[in-house]
């Protein structure tokens, strides 16, 4: 493994937290959004799931 590809990693992993933590945090923050925020919250959750790539 590549020492540029574990600073990728690295840098990956903090952005993708990031992106979560916006989403997690904008959901409820919002009042149109906070009304819809069981169904909001876990489309957060699957798009940051989905962004992630599969090790391997």
């Amino acid at each position: 493994m590549s020492v540029r590809f574990q600073i990728a990693s690295l840098v990956f992993m903090m952005v993708d937290a990031v992106v979560f933590d916006f989403g997690a945090v904008l959901v409820p923050g919002i009042p149109v959004l906070a009304a819809n925020a069981q169904i909001q919250v876990p489309v957060v959750v699957a798009s940051v799931l989905v962004s992630t790539p599969c090790p391997g």
